[in-house]
């Protein structure tokens, strides 16, 4: 699974005080938001020839601000990352904890032409929603 960090929220929200719980579920209720935007997006990138792919793509809520995205069809980070040339040029592109991510699915695939990016476009294009999002929620909070 794939995860994605909010670096300050905690130093933000403790100038909340007052608001904090209400602000907390605010947020919390953001991300679950955007979570399950990634995850229409994510289906939205992915050819008709990736019904099953599509159809398994799940948000699971592990605790308040912390989501796992993704599928547990072992296919998935292949098409995600790609292999063979297709990896080779494209992983190199991502930020680090995606490069790191995908490594671990480092092997060789059989004709090596799989590469349909789906789930980091979608986080990569929501994340700056969210992250605006949950600024306009402290601010609104901050005394």
């Amino acid at each position: 699974m794939l995860r994605g960090k909010l670096i300050g929220i905690d130093s933000s929200l403790k100038k909340i005080k007052d608001n904090y719980n209400i602000a907390t579920q605010e947020i919390d209720a953001e991300m679950a938001a955007i979570s399950e935007s990634i995850i229409t997006t994510s289906k939205q990138l992915l050819p008709a020839q990736y019904g099953q792919l599509r159809s398994s793509l799940r948000v699971k809520k592990n605790k308040d601000f912390a989501y796992t995205l993704g599928s547990n069809l072992y296919y998935a980070p292949y098409v995600e990352f790609g292999t063979g040339p297709f990896a080779k040029k494209y992983v190199p592109t991502l930020e680090k904890d995606w490069q790191d991510y995908a490594i671990t699915f480092k092997k060789t695939i059989p004709g090596d032409s799989m590469q349909h990016p789906y789930l980091y476009p979608s986080f990569r294009s929501w994340s700056i929603i969210l992250i605006n999002n949950i600024k306009a929620i402290i601010k609104k909070y901050e005394g």
